[in-house]
């Protein structure tokens, strides 16, 4: 069976515990509506799921970045955040 191909994806730093680990326990309300939001969009009606952040060469997470086009990546109508690079299948 050939494996699902992965592609990357870029959204809110502070989703990464729930959406590689599955804690939510960090989030509002609000910030859960928001990646729920987020997932549907971007994945498709969840046709696909979140596997990882993005790693550099040495296997170590990249760090987030700051970005005055957050709501371009998240679609949460907030101006500026910190964005990760998320590796999804």
């Amino acid at each position: 069976m050939l494996d699902k191909p992965t592609f990357e994806i870029i959204g809110a730093a502070c989703w990464a515990s729930a959406l590689v680990n599955g804690d939510f326990s960090g989030l509002s309300e609000e910030e859960r509506a928001a990646l729920e939001h987020w997932l549907a969009i971007e994945l498709n009606g969840n046709r696909g799921r979140i596997l990882d952040v993005k790693r550099d060469a040495a296997g170590e997470p990249e760090d987030p970045h700051f970005t005055w086009n957050f709501d371009l990546f998240t679609h949460t109508g907030i101006h500026g955040g910190d964005v990760l690079t998320f590796i999804a299948a």
